[in-house]
């Protein structure tokens, strides 16, 4: 019994501090890992935000006055910008969350007369615009959080023909 005492002669030691080593690298990496993940998820989610927020800017040019976004006249390659069109907060209180806002630009692009729907004339003019929403995601203190998004939609004015 004694004998075998002497050969070991801390080997488990050894074997303990080579595992312990092993196990510590493994945590590291995979706390490193989830810190990675975690940044990823965060940075996608505020492209989604900047996203729905340029989308409902050009939505909201459709549900409310279009007349108020126009350019005031109709020569090709006119725009007006609307800076801070749309804004969302949850509620007007709330100032320790980050926000969404979208700049909107319409751009008038031309005229066409005699449209034909379902095969018929309406007999009217039709004023073609571009909308450009620039979508952004502001922080706490409206600083950038460098996430945007920009969303483009096409747009026709119906005016009955004179």
């Amino acid at each position: 019994m004694m004998f075998y005492a002497k050969r070991q002669r801390g080997a488990a030691l050894v074997i303990a501090a080579v595992l312990l080593v092993a196990m510590t690298l493994i945590s590291v990496t995979s706390m490193r890992s989830s810190v990675t993940n975690i940044k990823i998820s965060t940075n996608q989610r505020m492209k989604q935000g900047a996203y729905q927020a340029a989308e409902s800017a050009l939505m909201q040019i459709l549900d409310e006055n279009p007349h108020e976004v126009i350019p005031k006249t109709n020569t090709v390659g006119d725009f007006e910008k609307h800076p801070n069109y749309y804004q969302d907060r949850l509620k007007s209180d709330d100032q320790d969350r980050p926000y969404t806002e979208a700049d909107v630009i319409m751009r008038f692009e031309g005229r066409r007369n005699n449209i034909l729907i379902s095969g018929e004339a309406l007999g009217s003019i039709v004023l073609l615009y571009q909308a450009d929403a620039y979508g952004r995601v502001r922080g706490v203190g409206g600083e950038s959080v460098g996430a945007g998004a920009v969303n483009r939609m096409g747009a026709g004015l119906v005016r009955p023909s004179q």
